[in-house]
């Protein structure tokens, strides 16, 4: 029905250039079988993120946006832009990729999630099985009776000060017994000092209401993970995919 009745399919660019995880075959293939096209996007060759985008997906990258880079997303996000960012715990930092999530009130927790409720975590307090907010993009797994699983997840942080004109919604969240491990080399399951207290928000939905009310809202979802759309995951646990 989608095929017959639209003029266009949704057009999906996934950023390159960064060391990013590339887009799983299991998830193409969906995208696909959804009527979404999906091409690769180098920021370093294009002037600019093509008119026809109406999503780009920036999965796992490992290196930083070179500045030129960082402007043309802005560019885009600031002209009604959508974008899905899954950004997986690293040892380094990110600033303008962080950046540009901070211009949207979310900072990333350089932390890793640890569940002490048992109903919240699958085998082991790394692999989370979060609590799904009230949203439309949860609801369908809520009708479904589905859930999904998150591994080695960082905490997304609300910042106190930000735009008047963001909405920050919870998609997942942790229990409040979970706690996030800032020492990285640090192997055990030992609450430090150190380490941060749940809850945690997982992934938030992020509106940027402009001010003329005919103007479209910008629209960003944000994951604290990448690995929840792994092969393997997404065929055991249906949950997964059908999120993203």
């Amino acid at each position: 029905i989608m095929y017959v009745t639209s003029e266009d399919n949704p057009m999906v660019y996934a950023l390159q250039g960064h060391g990013e995880t590339g887009v799983p075959l299991e998830l193409s293939k969906q995208l696909e079988n959804e009527n979404y096209d999906l091409e690769d996007l180098n920021l370093v060759t294009e002037e600019k993120i093509p008119e026809d985008a109406d999503i780009l997906l920036i999965m796992s990258p490992k290196r930083d946006l070179a500045e030129d880079e960082e402007k043309k997303i802005r560019e885009y996000l600031e002209n009604s832009g959508r974008a899905i960012f899954l950004m997986d715990l690293l040892n380094t930092e990110l600033p303008r990729f962080e950046g540009i999530l901070k211009s949207y009130g979310v900072g990333l927790n350089r932390a890793i999630v640890i569940e002490e409720d048992k109903n919240h975590y699958m085998n082991i307090p790394l692999l989370l099985i979060p609590d799904m907010a009230s949203h439309e993009i949860i609801q369908p797994l809520k009708s479904g009776d589905m859930f999904t699983m998150l591994p080695n997840s960082q905490p997304i942080e609300e910042l106190d000060i930000k735009k008047r004109s963001l909405e920050i919604e919870s998609l997942l969240t942790t229990s409040e017994s979970a706690w996030g491990k800032t020492d990285l080399s640090d192997q055990s399951m030992e609450k430090g000092q150190d380490d941060i207290s749940g809850p945690f928000n997982l992934a938030v939905a992020i509106t940027d209401k402009p001010d003329d009310y005919e103007e479209k809202p910008t629209k960003l979802v944000v994951f604290g993970n990448s690995t929840f759309l792994d092969s393997q995951l997404t065929s055991e646990i249906p949950g997964n995919m059908n999120l993203m």
